[in-house]
């Protein structure tokens, strides 16, 4: 780059310095009023999903049924309990070895992997979206 030796040569060049700077900074403070309200407005329908999933759910097991249709959206209650895979891997290993579930080693060796949880209540909706009439 040319040097600049003169306050008449500097002058423009710290000028537009200044502007790129406070458009910079400009552009970075809305991007962060941008974020917190989209980070708020999730958190509203987060929320408004939860007692929507709770009302259904509820629904379902009053009605008995497995799932609902409306439109091209189809919900389907499903059991939140999962097993672990290490779990289930430990499990095998042990059934391998012929380890019994009744040594004291077993349950310690499953309870360092995962302590145990007391059974949630928690169901889960899952959600599906046909594009065609079904």
């Amino acid at each position: 780059m040319d040097s600049v030796s003169t306050d008449a040569q500097i002058t423009p060049v710290i000028r537009e310095y200044r502007d790129l700077f406070l458009e910079n900074k400009g552009i970075q403070d809305e991007i962060r009023n941008i974020r917190l309200r989209y980070k708020k407005r999730l958190k509203e329908i987060r929320d408004r999903l939860s007692q929507l999933k709770v009302i259904i759910v509820d629904y379902m097991k009053d009605k008995n049924h497995p799932g609902v249709r409306f439109q091209n959206v189809v919900l389907l209650l499903e059991d939140s309990t999962k097993k672990n895979k290490k779990e289930a891997d430990v499990r095998a290993v042990f059934q391998r070895y012929q380890v019994s579930s009744s040594e004291p080693l077993y349950q310690e060796i499953l309870d360092t992997i995962q302590p145990p949880k007391p059974p949630s209540q928690t169901e889960r909706l899952k959600l599906k979206l046909y594009t065609k009439d079904v």
